[in-house]
């Protein structure tokens, strides 16, 4: 098949999209299908653009379409199939008028942007978007994609009757040796052991104090990702040896309302903030961590969760978030989003053993190995879409 994916940024710092998109084209393109990605304003004039997660080599494996999306269809040829993935934003309005004019199925992914709380966030405009084109928009769609059936049950209360796929977002498996992260085993580049980033906390990789154990969040700061819930739930407990580490973009100046919080919690000594981790770093991090936290209000998937588990770390996230698993298969913490179900969640975490965590740790890994593996992932969308293309 000729398939276009189509986001509304490919900058890592806009959140899950610009990670598993490009990662879903590519296992795509390994099964033999030739792929397409558009983004607006992606700039041709560079050479190469840069892929979260992704070596140059791999990228080069599907065609990154520079332009307006009109542009990006004549340059790429008659696509049977476009998968955009977001809503709301004017490209993808874009996306829908040029693929109606021109008779191309197409698949919409909400990307739980149509979940309650995001519903209810700016929910004026959001609201009046939904009447004016939203729901006609994805009302005319081929075809839908939700990433769980919590967000599949969403978009049906909502009236969206068109064929739907649940499928997941994959993650891919670093290689781990005595328990930290060397090299990927899939479709990235080979990444050397050495140090953590700088500032991140660590002096070496590997080499945590023996009497300190850190809990990381790394994701966008932004209220969706409550983390002010976080912030009660830790002065609730204030567990002893530990640290918790933020690290992600700032959306709005919201970082600097979680820092007020913390330092009115008295908890600045054990709270540290840190900018975005990208590549290498950002998986260095995620091994380095004892614990991974998503205090979240809103996920339809959470690729961050894998990626954590992926790398042997414990989640404790709510469940606001698809991912009960995490207790079926023994590795993490999956409660209500509230401070005191998170207090009680962390109270229970930091009182594990290091060998514990570890083991649960084990258990996450083999699960993303085991269910969430990319190719399997693209041999289901391949099913649906020839469904829905005819």
């Amino acid at each position: 098949m000729r398939i276009i994916h189509t986001l509304a940024s490919l900058d890592p710092a806009t959140g899950g999209p610009a990670r598993s998109v490009p990662q879903l084209a590519l296992a795509q393109s390994g099964l033999g299908h030739e792929v397409g990605l558009w983004a607006p304003g992606m700039d041709h004039g560079a050479g190469t653009w840069r892929v979260a997660d992704l070596a140059s080599d791999a990228v080069e494996r599907m065609q990154l379409l520079p332009g307006e999306f009109e542009q990006a269809l004549d340059s790429f040829g008659r696509p049977d199939l476009v998968h955009d993935h977001g809503i709301w934003l004017p490209c993808h309005r874009q996306v829908a008028k040029a693929c109606a004019a021109r008779g191309i199925p197409r698949i919409a992914s909400p990307r739980g942007m149509l979940e309650p709380w995001a519903l209810n966030h700016k929910k004026w405009k959001k609201r009046a978007a939904w009447w004016l084109y939203q729901k006609r928009d994805l009302q005319a769609a081929a075809g839908l994609h939700a990433t769980a059936d919590s967000e599949a049950r969403q978009l049906r209360r909502l009236g969206l009757k068109a064929p739907m796929v649940v499928a997941a977002n994959g993650v891919t498996v670093p290689i781990l040796e005595s328990g930290f992260l060397t090299r990927f085993d899939s479709q990235e580049a080979g990444c050397e052991a050495g140090g953590l980033p700088n500032g991140f906390g660590f002096e070496e990789a590997g080499c945590k104090p023996a009497l300190h154990r850190t809990a990381l969040f790394l994701s966008r700061i932004h209220p969706k990702k409550g983390l002010p819930m976080l912030v009660e739930a830790w002065a609730r407990v204030r567990p002893e040896g530990w640290s918790m580490r933020v690290v992600g973009p700032d959306e709005g100046g919201h970082r600097g309302e979680v820092e007020r919080l913390v330092a009115g919690a008295g908890l600045t000594d054990c709270w540290s903030f840190a900018n975005s981790l990208e590549g290498d770093d950002k998986w260095r991090a995620m091994a380095a961590a004892d614990l991974f936290v998503l205090p979240t209000h809103s996920e339809n998937f959470g690729i961050v969760v894998a990626e954590s588990l992926a790398c042997g770390v414990p989640v404790i996230t709510t469940t606001a978030a698809p991912w009960q698993g995490l207790r079926d298969h023994g590795c993490g913490w999956w409660v209500e989003p509230d401070a005191a179900a998170l207090g009680a969640a962390l109270d229970e975490a930091t009182r594990v053993e290091a060998s514990g965590l570890r083991e649960m740790g084990r258990s996450g890994r083999e699960w993303m190995a085991a269910d969430f593996g990319w190719e399997g992932i693209a041999r289901k969308m391949e099913a649906f879409y020839q469904e829905v293309a005819g």
